[in-house]
């Protein structure tokens, strides 16, 4: 999907606004047959409309159509917007940082929207599979509102005290000391999450100072700053490996920070088939997959991946039946 994403203006198939014909070709598709039935768009509210290839207009030959649309803020709002925006809008970015209003390394709020956008597709092909007349559904996904899952830990938190949550002061974000990050000896960093008093335990125990795990670990105040100062000396004395074995062992919620060159080479991540190795015009490529697992079911291999674009013609010859004259004009308006 991503690598589509960001290489589809240089092959394969181009941006919809330039797709002259495309459109009639879709539809055509959508309407006449039955494996043909789930549309999946993420361009701005009104412009599938604009290409005649929105929910009302495709719907209106096929009421078994699941059609859902990923967009920004939702079809009440066609404002452009980013990850970063939504974060913004939600509230969930002004308490995301330590000190400030701090960004994750990923893309969170794009796989957070297609993951509920999947569950909902998934429930609507259930819901038609039981609906009498085998209805469709017309499904929306704001990436504003799947960002407002996220604050449910810090809303229930709200409701109660009516303290809005700040940089620094909360569970997640910086306040407690067994739920942080520490710097290692040489350089690299520890990330801890032992709020449990059982992990705590055996994490003080880990770094020699088990005169600190009876502590109340998990109340903020005074006293979290002199644990962290605690924490922060005894991770400082030896390096990442050697704290790495030690945590190996003692199974206490604490790891080694990695470099995305580390993650991936990771035999973790070998082993479990998550980061696989495509040949891409002779070229290897690191490949992150899916990470569903199923025991009675195949997952799909791309150590064979072609070029982007490198089956466009069979793929619209074959499932979409185009014609010569089809192709040559889709061509000529450089669709493809």
């Amino acid at each position: 999907f991503f690598f589509f994403f960001f290489f589809q203006a240089e092959d394969g198939i181009r941006d919809a606004q330039e797709s002259r014909g495309l459109g009639d070709v879709y539809k055509r598709q959508v309407s006449t047959q039955s494996t043909w039935d789930v549309v999946i768009e993420n361009f701005r509210p009104s412009t599938m409309a604009r290409l005649g290839l929105d929910y009302k207009s495709l719907s209106s030959t096929n009421l078994q159509l699941i059609y859902c649309s990923i967009s920004s803020y939702g079809s009440s709002d066609s404002r452009a917007g980013h990850a970063i925006n939504c974060m913004a809008k939600s509230g969930l970015l002004s308490y995301s940082g330590e000190e400030r209003p701090a960004l994750g390394g990923g893309l969170g709020g794009d796989i957070s929207a297609v993951s509920f956008a999947l569950s909902g597709i998934l429930a609507a092909l259930l819901r038609r599979q039981t609906d009498p007349l085998k209805r469709g559904e017309n499904i929306e996904i704001s990436m504003a509102n799947t960002m407002m899952t996220k604050n449910m830990l810090a809303l229930a938190k709200y409701q109660v005290d009516k303290a809005v949550p700040e940089n620094g002061k909360e569970m997640v974000n910086g306040a407690l000391a067994c739920y942080n990050t520490y710097e290692t000896r040489d350089g690299k960093h520890v990330a801890l999450g032992g709020t449990e008093k059982k992990f705590w335990k055996r994490f003080c125990c880990a770094i020699g100072r088990p005169d600190i795990a009876d502590c109340d670990h998990l109340k903020q105040g005074p006293l979290q700053a002199e644990l962290k100062n605690i924490v922060s000396r005894q991770i400082k004395s030896k390096n990442a490996d050697e704290w790495e074995r030690i945590f190996n062992v003692k199974d206490c919620c604490c790891n080694i920070v990695k470099s995305l060159k580390e993650a991936i080479e990771d035999p973790y991540y070998s082993n479990n088939g998550m980061i696989e190795t495509a040949d891409i015009a002779g070229e290897p490529l690191k490949i992150i997959r899916t990470p569903i697992r199923m025991e009675n079911t195949e997952s799909v291999s791309y150590a064979e991946a072609e070029e982007v674009g490198i089956s466009t013609e069979q793929i619209l010859k074959e499932e979409l039946e185009l014609k010569e004259a089809e192709l040559k004009e889709l061509k000529a308006n450089g669709v493809i």
